[in-house]
């Protein structure tokens, strides 16, 4: 409505409106609102920063500011543009667009403007189990020009699987392929033809049968027909029992309740012994993997499943994170220039003469040395009262505070909260039998239980200086590999 509220007040294109300020007109501005705080508009340009912010929702955050400009210059036929970015990111753009400019502007905005729309939806695993019998051939269907392109190589045998990597909407065509005698076995010695879309769902499987009937499955209708079958077997006994007794109205609920919770039970029952059994697994594949990563020096950091950008309003500063892991319940993320050389010497100072060896904490609400850890290691108390003053531990220690609240939600202060701790590895070569190092272990219970209020359930482990070799953080049940980077942080949560 805001956009209409401003095409009023534009009636030519010559006309001009400045927005001082973005709260004004577009309501309150959030952590990750990609945004200017000053635009000079053109009525051009108001209806194509509108479609702009409508479709930036569709890709990736850090391309939505792009998308915006993209569309401004589709809808700016013939009038300046004049762009000026967030303070914190300044940059400015100012060019009257004649017609023979805006034509190339346009062309780049259409090639640019596909590849983010591209770029900005996960792929999906679809699996063809061909069980018809006849050979099949898999064909996908543009949707601008209906041409049939062949995905298959050549053909899918039967009772063979054939994968295929594919977005949401995709339209896919199979094909029976004739026999030796040139002959289909469909109506008629016809071919026959199925047809099939990808879906917004995980695990797809598309099961063609011998009748050519296509059965598309996938994780949530596989949670659908097991719950429907679960219901239906209840549903019976629930009328033999009526039929048999003449169980009352109230009587039958209960038996109804009573059979739901019974099989539900069950169900979750195998589902936990397969849990079991394949965490056995990956836990022993993950404890080789460990002792393959700690040997190989030139390991790069695992490839994050995203980024992202982190805007921190106290700092007036956005730092660029990739996002490792994003579970519910375990999160690992990876953020650039998170603490400045001056926090790093602070801290150096602070430690220095409070330094002792490393222990770790003895079940008992204590500490205590243990062979697993060997490191130096020093608490620092962090002085708030100076906060005001911009000292860097409380600078720095508010910024994880931040962080901690900006991932998980929470309203974290510092009262109550854990001081900082500077930890320190010495390196003596790659032939020290016994380096400084810490073995796995869970900062936490590790008897994969809920969370206990209390616990800790985050940590920001930040570098202030890098090893040549080495040095590298493990996270071996997450399949996540971290080298540091002087400056960098690593923010892992469990709850």
């Amino acid at each position: 409505m805001q956009y209409f509220s401003l095409l009023t007040k534009l009636r030519k294109c010559e006309d001009r409106f400045e927005i001082h300020s973005f709260e004004d007109t577009f309501g309150p501005r959030t952590d990750d609102t990609p945004f200017p705080t000053r635009i000079r508009l053109g009525l051009g340009e108001v209806l194509g920063l509108g479609l702009g912010l409508g479709l930036g929702e569709r890709v990736e955050a850090s391309h939505q500011l792009l998308v915006q400009f993209l569309f401004s210059v589709l809808f700016s036929i013939r009038c300046p543009l004049v762009l000026c970015g967030h303070s914190t990111n300044s940059f400015c753009f100012s060019h009257p667009l004649n017609r023979y400019n805006n034509m190339k502007l346009l062309l780049l905005s259409l090639v640019l403007l596909s590849f983010l729309l591209i770029q900005g939806e996960e792929p999906r695993n679809i699996n063809i189990q061909n069980d018809s019998g006849v050979k099949i051939e898999i064909y996908w269907i543009n949707p601008h020009t209906n041409e049939a392109l062949l995905q298959s190589n050549p053909v899918v045998y039967p009772g063979s699987t054939f994968a295929l990597n594919s977005f949401r909407t995709h339209f896919f065509e199979v094909r029976e392929v004739p026999g030796k005698n040139g002959k289909c076995i469909g109506q008629d010695d016809t071919c026959r033809v199925g047809h099939f879309i990808v879906n917004e769902n995980d695990d797809q499987t598309v099961f063609i049968n011998k009748a050519w009937e296509f059965k598309h499955q996938d994780n949530k209708s596989i949670a659908r027909d097991t719950a429907g079958e679960l219901m239906v077997e209840c549903e019976k006994k629930v009328l033999a029992s009526i039929e048999e007794k003449g169980s009352s109205a109230t009587e039958a609920v209960s038996e109804m309740k009573k059979c739901v919770e019974d099989n539900v039970a069950y169900q979750m029952e195998k589902v936990n012994e397969e849990i079991s059994v394949q965490a056995g697994i990956r836990k022993g594949l993950a404890l080789a993997w460990e002792n393959y990563t700690c040997s190989d020096y030139d390991l790069k950091t695992t490839t994050p499943m995203r980024e992202d950008v982190w805007y921190n309003d106290d700092e007036d500063i956005e730092r660029n994170v990739q996002i490792m892991l994003d579970r519910p319940a375990s999160k690992i993320h990876l953020i650039k220039d998170f603490i400045s050389i001056e926090e790093c010497q602070a801290m150096e100072d602070a430690a220095k003469s409070k330094l002792h060896k490393a222990t770790v904490a003895d079940g008992k609400g204590g500490s205590e040395l243990s062979p697993n850890r060997k490191a130096m290691q020093a608490g620092i108390r962090i002085p708030w009262h100076k906060e005001d003053e911009g000292h860097p531990l409380t600078t720095l220690s508010r910024r994880v505070y931040d962080y901690v609240n900006h991932v998980l939600g929470l309203n974290i202060e510092e009262h109550g909260q854990e001081d900082l701790m500077s930890i320190q590895y010495f390196g003596r070569g790659e032939d020290d039998a016994a380096p400084d190092q810490y073995t796995p272990h869970c900062d936490g219970d590790c008897n994969g239980m809920q969370h206990r209020p209390g616990n800790r359930m985050a940590t920001v482990v930040v570098y202030c200086t890098v090893p040549k070799k080495g040095g590298a953080t493990n996270f071996r049940n997450a399949n996540v590999h971290v080298v540091p980077e002087v400056g960098s942080a690593t923010f892992f949560s469990c709850k």
